[in-house]
């Protein structure tokens, strides 16, 4: 029966000036213009501007329609059986007697990921690729631009998560088969053309599965699950209610907020994960002479098998120190003990406020950084001699010398392997010494500096990574290569 009403799962909904928009397999229908519930036509024998749109996206195929996504003057609409659309009217407004869809793009798209939307530009996935959308209107043919082509593979196949932290051009996403780990994509413009385009991750420790991620400000956040701290070596309890968790296995997992800052830091605080400033106190620290030993008291939970990792760091502070200028120095714990309600380490040296006459003052003000240390590594991409228009030249480039300059940086390391061999390790060193008896003081960064290393090696058989461990800034602004081209051509197999 033709009259009989269906039944249509709506698969997306959306606003756009002021009206209601729904789909419904290839189906775009709304609500009238500012009244949100009522989707009936007033008189159907006399339709108006202000009346509810209905239209058909399917061309020569059936298109079921998963997402629309209001943009500038038009609706961007995806499908499922790879086609993109526009949603337009004319004169800047999208009525029942204006409105036009058609078929401006032609690529596969992930099913349950929503185009993202980032200033001026739409951001829609595929199966490890990420495409930017160019619309009608700045060309002929409405294209979509892949920004993984570059790095084929290196976003997962299935990604959940996904936000947009637009004052700083990323899109980050969650991985859905590995949920310790958030990728980044970092895009730079010049007008219409895309100068930079980078892909980052973040690893997280492996026992973190992260629930959700979402920008706000300068930050980005993520819920991350992980399992209850081991408190005594043989079973887990639960840090609050020391209940066990062999008996109660509802408290087995734990639900943390944590936050990255998503712009440049200030380089004299250390680059430390998990990172916490404590001001010293007598409630919270302590000095054995005996022993030598400063012990700390924190009240967090903490994970045994992170122990190792942590760090703690004298502040700028420590300058005018009795003991002279202690600033930026490391060092690391030799016992600690985890409670239930509180983690306790002790480390070598006196950590604690003295006066100029030896006697621990509390009222000078000293303060430590706590966290824990992780690996940066970047690899660079292959190298190539291009032509003035950005052109790759074919030919055999034999890189001799790197030369990297960097600025607000601190200690890091590069690494070079040529043909897969086991790699040699350049280590740049800011070493600073303030007296003759503190020869290992470390401070925090360089202003500005250069450094100079060789390659030897052809760039397609060269790997070139940066390392850095060090709680210190890494900031390269610039890598310079010298080598030798021979251009030459091959053949086509």
């Amino acid at each position: 029966d033709k009259k009989k009403p269906r039944h249509d799962q709506i698969k997306s909904n959306s606003t756009n000036r002021d009206r209601l928009y729904f789909a419904a397999e290839d189906v775009i229908f709304t609500s009238q213009l500012g009244v949100y519930e009522d989707l009936f036509l007033a008189d159907p024998s006399n339709i108006v501007s202000t009346d509810p749109i209905d239209i058909r996206a399917s061309s020569n195929t059936f298109s079921e329609i998963t997402s629309l996504t209001p943009f500038s003057t038009y609706l961007f609409i995806n499908t499922i059986n790879n086609v993109q659309y526009e949603l337009k009217g004319s004169q800047n407004q999208i009525t029942p007697l204006t409105a036009e869809i058609s078929p401006t793009a032609f690529y596969s798209t992930a099913r349950f990921i929503e185009p993202q939307l980032m200033g001026s530009l739409i951001y829609f996935f595929d199966s490890s690729k990420l495409y930017l959308y160019l619309s009608s209107e700045s060309a002929d043919l409405a294209v979509a631009q892949e920004l993984t082509v570059t790095c084929a593979d290196y976003i997962p196949t299935t990604i959940r998560s996904v936000c947009v932290a637009s004052s700083q051009s990323l899109i980050c996403m969650a991985d859905d088969n590995n949920p310790n780990y958030i990728y980044f994509n970092a895009s730079r413009f010049a007008g219409d053309r895309n100068l930079q385009n980078a892909f980052f991750r973040y690893i997280l420790d492996s026992t973190d599965n992260i629930q959700s991620i979402q920008s706000y400000d300068d930050y980005l956040y993520a819920v991350i699950q992980r399992p209850s701290t081991n408190t005594t070596g043989t079973g887990d309890y639960d840090p609050i209610t020391s209940d066990s968790l062999s008996t109660n296995n509802n408290r087995k997992n734990r639900y943390y907020v944590e936050t990255s800052y998503l712009r440049a830091e200030n380089p004299n605080i250390p680059r430390l994960d998990r990172l916490l400033k404590i001001k010293l106190t007598d409630n919270n620290s302590d000095y054995d002479a005996n022993q030598q030993r400063t012990t700390i008291r924190l009240p967090i939970s903490f994970n045994t098998s992170l122990i190792e990792k942590l760090q703690i760091i004298t502040d700028s502070s420590w300058t005018q120190d009795a003991g002279g200028d202690r600033s930026y120095e490391i060092t690391t714990p030799l016992v600690y003990t985890i409670t239930n309600d509180y983690l306790q380490i002790q480390f070598s040296g006196r950590y604690v406020p003295t006066n100029s006459s030896g006697a621990i003052d509390y009222s000078l003000e000293r303060y430590l950084y706590i966290g824990m240390k992780f690996k940066m590594e970047v690899e660079l991409s292959t190298q190539f001699v291009r032509d003035q228009n950005n052109n790759v030249i074919d030919g055999a480039l034999n890189l001799r010398t790197m030369s990297t300059r960097h600025k607000k940086t601190g200690n890091y390391d590069i690494s070079i392997s040529t043909r897969e061999r086991t790699p040699l390790i350049y280590s740049f060193t800011n070493q600073n010494t303030d007296d003759d008896s503190d020869l290992l003081n470390l401070e925090n960064w360089e202003e500005e500096g250069r450094y100079n290393i060789p390659v030897l090696g052809n760039a397609d058989t060269t790997t070139i990574k940066f390392i850095s461990e060090y709680p210190s800034p890494v900031n390269i602004v610039n890598i310079e290569f010298k080598g030798k081209f021979i251009q030459k051509y091959s053949p086509i197999k």
